[in-house]
C-alpha cells in the first residue's frame, strides 16, 4: 500500500510512493477545527470529521472537498465516522430492504441454516436436513438432500463451494454436484471458507486447506479455530476463543498482530467477514463491531447504531469489499454498514426467525430468514447500477 494520507489542523498531507515524497494542501473549510477522523478507501476518495457538522468529502484526492450533513451518514448521532475509521466513502443513501417472491421450500419441522452468494444471480442456502437449493436471482431450485446430517455453514466462490454439517464433516460442491462427507479436520471443522478457487476449513485442531487432492493441513499447534474469512488464495482471517486470531498468506499462518494491549480484555469475536486483505469486520455481542486492517484493529467503543437500539445478538456479517456489509441478527434483524456508518437496526419479514445475509455485489445484499423467505437490500447506488444495465 503506497498511498497514504495524514491530516493537521488545516492541512492535508499525502504520499503516493510510501512516504519517500510528500504533498502538502491547506484546506481552509477545515480552519479552526480538530481532525476527528481521515478515512480514505481509494487514493481518490475520503472522508474528514473535522469536530462535528458538516462531514467533508473529496473525490480527487484531498485537493478539492465538499460538504455532507450528519443526517446522511447514518440514522444515529451516536455513531458517526470517528467511531468507525475504516469504513468506505460516504455516498447516497436511501437503500432498503424489499420482500422478494422467492421462496425456499422446506420440508415440515426444516429451517435455513446457511446462505451464501458469489453473484447476485448465484446463492446457495443450506438448512438443518442436509438439504442445498440453488438461487438464479428470480427463483429458488427444489431443495435436494446433499448430507446425512444437518448443514449448520456454507461458503461458496463461483464455481466451487463448501459447507459443513453438524458432525464436522465438510461437502463440496463442484459443477453443480456434491461430495460426500469429508473429514477435512481431526476432530471435525467448525467453519469454512471459499475464495479465488480456494477452501479453507477451520475447526479446535487448526485449519486445512482445499487443494487438488483434497484437504491438506497447516499445522497450528495448540489453537483452536471457530471462524475463518478469505477473499483469495493469500489471504484468510481466522478467530477463535479469547481472542485468538490468525492470518493466512497462501503459504502457512501466522498469529494476527493483536486485537487489545497486553492486559485488556479479549474481543469476544463472534461473526467475521472480510471485504479485502485490509478490511475484516468482526462483530461482538451486543453489536460491538471490530475492524481489522492486516497490520492491525480498530475497535468501536459501543454497538454500531447508538443507545437504545434493538438487542442484537449476531449470527454473522458479510461484506462486500469495504463499502457494504451486513451483519444479521438470530431475530430477522439486520444492520447494514453502507459507506460511511451503520444503517439500522431493520427488522427484515415478520417470522422473528434467525436471517443469514450475503453481500455479492457493490450496491446489493441478500437475505434469507429460516423460513425461506427471501430478502434484496439495495443501495440508491446499487438500484442506480442496476438500472443503468
Amino acid at each position: 500500500m503506497s498511498t497514504w494520507f495524514v491530516a493537521s489542523s488545516s492541512r492535508l498531507f499525502a504520499t503516493g510512493d510510501g512516504g519517500t515524497r510528500w504533498r502538502s494542501t491547506y484546506i481552509k473549510q477545515w480552519r479552526g477545527g480538530n481532525i476527528w477522523s481521515l478515512t480514505f478507501s481509494s487514493a481518490k476518495v475520503g472522508v474528514a470529521d473535522v469536530g462535528g457538522s458538516p462531514l467533508y468529502r473529496t473525490e480527487d484526492g484531498g485537493l478539492t472537498w465538499s460538504t455532507i450533513p450528519l443526517s446522511a451518514v447514518t440514522h444515529s448521532a451516536s455513531a458517526t465516522v470517528d467511531d468507525f475509521p475504516t469504513s468506505g466513502p460516504v455516498g447516497p443513501f436511501g437503500g432498503s430492504w424489499r420482500s422478494l417472491p422467492a421462496h425456499v421450500a422446506l420440508p415440515a419441522g426444516a429451517e435455513v441454516t446457511g446462505l451464501s452468494c458469489p453473484s447476485a444471480t448465484s446463492c446457495v442456502a443450506i438448512d438443518n436436513h442436509g438439504r442445498a437449493a440453488t438461487f438464479d436471482g428470480r427463483s429458488w431450485s427444489p431443495g435436494r438432500t446433499v448430507d446425512g446430517a444437518a448443514l449448520e455453514g456454507v461458503s461458496c466462490a463461483p464455481m466451487l463451494c463448501a459447507a459443513v454439517d453438524g458432525q464436522g464433516d465438510v461437502i463440496v460442491r463442484r459443477q453443480g454436484e456434491w461430495s460426500s462427507p469429508q473429514a477435512a479436520l481431526p476432530g471435525g471443522a467448525e467453519d469454512v471458507s471459499c475464495s479465488g478457487g480456494s477452501c479453507v476449513a477451520v475447526g479446535r485442531s487448526g485449519a486445512a486447506v482445499l487443494g487438488p487432492k483434497g484437504w491438506a493441513g497447516h499445522e497450528l499447534p495448540g489453537v483452536a479455530l471457530d471462524e475463518v474469512s478469505c477473499t483469495g488464495r493469500a489471504f484468510c482471517l481466522a478467530l477463535g476463543p479469547d481472542g485468538v486470531a490468525e492470518v493466512y498468506d497462501g503459504r502457512g499462518w501466522s498469529p494476527a498482530p493483536p486485537s487489545v494491549p497486553a492486559g485488556a480484555r479479549p474481543l469476544e469475536l463472534m461473526a467475521e467477514s472480510c471485504g479485502e486483505p485490509t478490511f475484516c469486520v468482526v462483530v461482538e455481542p451486543e453489536g460491538r463491531v471490530s475492524f481489522f486492517l492486516g497490520n492491525g484493529w480498530v475497535t468501536s467503543t459501543s454497538p454500531g447504531w447508538g443507545s437504545g437500539a434493538l438487542p442484537f445478538d449476531p449470527v454473522e456479517v458479510s461484506c462486500y469489499g469495504p463499502t457494504l456489509c451486513a451483519a444479521a441478527n438470530r431475530d430477522s434483524v439486520v444492520s447494514v454498514l453502507s459507506m460511511a456508518g451503520w444503517l439500522g437496526p431493520s427488522v427484515v419479514g415478520a417470522s422473528r426467525a434467525p436471517i443469514f445475509t450475503s453481500c455479492p455485489g457493490p450496491g446489493a445484499c441478500i437475505a434469507l430468514d429460516g423460513t425461506g423467505s427471501t430478502y434484496r437490500y439495495m443501495t440508491a447506488e446499487g438500484a442506480q447500477g442496476a438500472s443503468e444495465r
